[in-house]
């Protein structure tokens, strides 16, 4: 078997081989295919960060834009290209009847927005320490530079990305650097953060549907300390007078209550009101007749939109992943520690929120009590319905000091090890006593001075490396089942399949290489017949 394979990948990477399948006539068995394509093992990952700016998230925001960068230094160091596009949670007021701010995605740096009239004065209180503290870029330092997308026009557009290592922002300009100065969104949106609808509108934006590429991973990551509130702008009478979703109708205006009344529904009572789940209700107070009768857009619209982009991807690659991740009211070690759902003690916070905090940042042994946030329901089952491969809940608290462990712990869920390409169905085995299917192949490829052999990969120190000599080797992987105590060898599994079937061997390219032709030719068994996998 033998197929040559053009391979235009950048330096660094770690790179699969494809083979082709009876490309040539064995002994009485008919060519079943000949085939060969460019190889490109990068994992992409899309990331959206979904932002609540409201009044109660200035410690939360910085310690989004400082741990971001532990994000981005494992991304690097995965050789994972990505891109990250920034959304806001805010969707106005409903209770004033406001203008819902423009959905899609926000590039702007945070020191064009400090000032007396801007988004980090609100209420006599000057938040711009969020901003001036991490962000010195000028606007040339943030400048983007054009990049690709779908629609075929190479433009500046409103996300930074790295790919292949190479930024679109201008050279001396760090990605994290840039983070610093673009996640920090200020302190003046609604209390009634509605980070669903954000989701929504950031990714059905003409810029969110250039931003989503069909090859990549979608990783969605919400900043909130609240109640999800996507309120239906056609029902928003239920914020405008006291009507049964009011949890004290003598207020003055609706409180976060409400969002918790026209949207959760709890079978407990007392002390736990476990289980809780999403519910769409009227403003009438009782089950929303349809969707459009709903209070709160429901939640079965947020996960059709991601159900299908995750379809999409899957028709493209079929191990694609859809994550969404949060940061949000949740205790320090949850999943494995439960989230409470319990009526607030004080009668005040009772009216105001219904729920008891499901976290409170506690600095010095001193608990922060107006940074209280509370326990998701609508977030966490969108959470839970998108999680990763390993079916592991990526939710983390809001209340944490600093996000960084957390973010290392979304990083282990969404970067994935590079997966080889699967070589034919029909190789002889050449130790046939043992059981894994071990081939007799070689590879090489051309370059300058001519075409040369690629040797097989040593196992040095529990890893792959180059014989004596050389520059780059192939790794094999030839164990389907975990049949050797070893793991170097064991095939990629990923979504709970075997990338490879059993009868094939998967290889991978390691080193540093520049595009390159590679010719891949094993001994075939002619008394067997093979298929090619699509």
């Amino acid at each position: 078997m033998s197929a040559k394979l053009s391979a235009p990948l950048p330096l660094s990477l770690l790179v699969a081989l494809a083979g082709a399948c009876n490309d040539h006539d064995p002994v009485g068995v008919p060519p079943v295919c000949d085939r060969s394509a460019p190889i490109d093992t990068t994992q992409y990952i899309d990331f959206l960060l979904v932002i609540d700016g409201s009044p109660t998230t200035t410690r939360e925001q910085a310690a989004l834009a400082d741990g971001l960068r532990r994000l981005v230094l494992r991304l690097d160091e995965s050789d994972v290209s990505y891109r990250i596009g920034i959304a806001s949670a805010d969707r106005g007021d409903p209770r004033s009847l406001s203008d819902a701010p423009s959905g899609g995605l926000i590039l702007r740096s945070c020191r064009d927005r400090i000032g007396p009239d801007g988004d980090f004065v609100v209420d006599g209180v000057d938040a711009s320490a969020l901003c001036d503290d991490r962000c010195a870029l000028t606007a040339d330092a943030l400048a983007i530079e054009p990049s690709f997308a779908d629609d075929g026009e190479t433009l500046p557009r409103p996300w930074i990305e790295s790919i292949y290592g190479e930024t679109n922002l201008p050279p001396a300009t760090s990605l994290a650097d840039a983070l610093a100065c673009l996640v920090p969104q200020g302190i003046a949106a609604s209390a009634f953060a509605s980070p669903l609808e954000g989701i929504f509108q950031a990714l059905t934006s003409d810029e969110g549907r250039l931003f989503v590429r069909d090859n990549a991973d979608l990783v969605v990551l919400v900043l909130s300390d609240g109640y999800d509130c996507s309120f239906n702008p056609d029902q928003v009478a239920a914020f405008a007078s006291p009507s049964p979703l009011w949890s004290d109708p003598d207020a003055p205006a609706a409180t976060p209550a409400l969002c918790w009344n026209a949207g959760v529904e709890c079978a407990g009572g007392g002390d736990d009101l476990s289980p809780c789940a999403s519910v769409d209700r009227g403003v009438d107070g009782l089950p929303a007749a349809s969707a459009d009768d709903a209070v709160l857009h429901p939640r079965a619209r947020y996960d059709a939109l991601l159900a299908e982009l995750l379809a999409d991807k899957r028709a493209f690659r079929g191990d694609a992943q859809v994550i969404v991740a949060g940061l949000v009211g949740v205790p320090t070690g949850y999943p494995e520690l439960e989230i409470t759902y319990a009526l607030a003690t004080d009668p005040a916070d009772l009216l105001e929120h219904v729920v008891a905090p499901g976290c409170v940042p506690v600095v010095d042994g001193a608990p922060l009590a107006d940074e209280a946030a509370r326990p998701p329901v609508r977030l966490r089952e969108l959470a839970d319905a998108f999680a990763p491969a390993s079916g592991t809940s990526q939710l983390r608290s809001i209340c944490d000091l600093d996000y960084e462990a957390s973010l290392e712990a979304l990083a282990d869920a969404v970067v994935l090890p590079p997966i080889g390409a699967c070589l034919g169905r029909c190789l002889v085995d050449q130790d046939p006593s043992t059981e894994l299917l071990e081939p007799a192949c070689t590879f090489s490829r051309s370059d300058g001075d001519g075409r040369r052999e690629i040797p097989i990969c040593d196992v040095i120190d529990g890893a792959w490396a180059p014989p004596a000599g050389a520059s780059e080797c192939i790794g094999l992987r030839n164990d389907p089942g975990g049949l050797t105590p070893e793991t170097l060898d064991d095939m990629s599994i990923r979504s709970g399949r075997v990338l490879c079937d059993v009868g094939a061997v998967e290889a991978l390219l390691v080193g540093d290489l520049e595009s390159s032709t590679i010719d891949v030719a094993c001994d075939e068994d002619p008394e067997r017949a093979c298929e090619c996998a699509d």
